[in-house]
């Protein structure tokens, strides 16, 4: 198995609960002790924004995207 660099969600400054219910609504399951990559986290952000464009979370959704443009979608966020 080949590993992978880690970052805590802190270190990328992701809000839990957004993340938490993002995830959610796709998988009925939590966030909570998964690693999950950066690529999948850019393109849920994405669609997001451009379905929800008015959303009250948008704002916190563009920050946590901007936090993570620049690393590589391999890259794996610990919840």
């Amino acid at each position: 198995m080949k590993v992978k660099n880690v970052i805590g969600y802190k270190d990328v400054e992701f809000d839990w609960d957004v993340c938490d219910r993002l995830y959610e609504e796709g998988s009925s399951l939590s966030v909570m002790g998964r690693f999950i990559d950066v690529g999948f986290w850019k393109e849920v952000f994405e669609m997001y924004i451009e379905e929800y464009g008015d959303d009250k979370d948008i704002v916190n959704i563009k920050k946590m995207l901007s936090n993570i443009k620049d690393l590589d979608d391999e890259v794996l966020v610990e919840f």
